[in-house]
């Protein structure tokens, strides 16, 4: 049920997308409603080839892979990493992992805010650095996390403040990449 309904639900939006029009800057991209009336008519394969050939599109999609695949890994394997280096029983494991996880409720959407602020001020180079700042920030306390609870480390309490940094920057950096 968890794949089924959101792959439903992905495969009826995918088809609304391409079935009714959708508003572009300039106008209606597709017949009817709006935009400027006969102006701007771009076949729908012009405009996706616009996006494939953007170098940006796929830096973005790198950047967001990186923000996503970290949240994915972290997700999938903090669980069975407490259990392991700290020996705890899989249900107090599992609840320490979701501390990663619960980071997404407030840092993502402050990503995005931050990356609006930084965008008043600077514009999108200032964009760009602070996404480049999280995500680097992100990475380090990523490789520091790894090293939290190896015998020079195994300190708990230590490790669980390292990985809630390291989610709450992951977490911001996918909403400065979505910014």
């Amino acid at each position: 049920v968890a794949y089924l309904i959101p792959c439903a639900m992905l495969i009826a939006t995918g088809l609304a997308v391409l079935a009714f029009p959708y508003d572009l800057p300039r106008g209606c991209a597709a017949g009817g409603g709006g935009g400027d009336k006969g102006g701007n008519k771009q076949g729908f394969w012009k405009v996706v080839r616009g996006g494939v050939c953007d170098y940006r599109a796929w830096v973005l999609l790198l950047t967001y892979g990186y923000c996503y695949g970290v949240e994915l890994i972290m997700e999938n394997v903090a669980a069975d990493f407490f259990r392991k280096r700290f020996q705890l029983p899989m249900e107090a494991a599992g609840a320490a992992a979701a501390c990663f996880g619960v980071m997404n409720t407030v840092a993502r959407p402050a990503g995005g805010v931050a990356s609006d602020e930084v965008g008043k001020r600077f514009g999108m180079r200032g964009r760009l650095w602070a996404l480049w700042a999280v995500q680097s920030t992100g990475a380090l306390l990523c490789v520091l996390v790894g090293r939290m609870g190896a015998a020079e480390a195994p300190s708990l309490a230590a490790t669980m403040a390292v990985m809630v940094a390291c989610g709450a920057f992951v977490q911001a950096a996918s909403g400065l990449t979505f910014g």
